[in-house]
């Protein structure tokens, strides 16, 4: 295992918020096996999010909110088994986070999940949290959230 190899496959927690890196969110990521925290949210991220950070394993917590991240959630983190954290909010993304991330929510339910579900062209029934695209976050279901949007 070459040098750099070995770096990513040891790092376990990347803290690169509010940073103001812009482009698309390197695929390489995907390459640190052993990392259980990603915050990459509060940056100038666009296009798509990279399927490869679905062979992340390991992660619990991942943080891509506030950022300019477009399209769908890859089909890939189904495959993010250990996730219990996902901050997903203040993008421009859209579909349907069911079933590959809230099919999984009978056996180990989110200790977070929080996406722009409200008014918005991203469906989700598992959410902790939906949010209007940085107008505010609620609770789905409840009188407050259905009084607030």
């Amino acid at each position: 295992m070459g040098g750099s190899s070995l770096f990513l496959y040891l790092v376990l927690k990347l803290r690169s918020g509010s940073n103001k890196f812009g482009g698309s969110i390197p695929s390489e990521i995907g390459s640190c096996v052993s990392l259980h925290h990603l915050e990459l949210g509060n940056n100038m991220f666009s296009d798509d999010i990279p399927s490869e950070l679905g062979s992340l394993s390991d992660l619990e917590y991942l943080d891509l909110q506030k950022n300019d991240l477009m399209g769908s959630i890859p089909t890939s983190f189904q495959n993010l088994r250990v996730l219990d954290y996902l901050y997903l909010s203040d993008n421009a993304m859209m579909g349907d986070l069911d079933p590959g991330l809230c099919g999984r929510t009978l056996a180990a339910p989110w200790k977070a999940l929080e996406a722009d579900c409200v008014d918005s062209l991203l469906t989700c029934s598992c959410c902790t949290l939906c949010c209007r695209n940085g107008k505010g976050c609620c609770v789905p279901g409840t009188k407050v959230c259905n009084d607030l949007f």
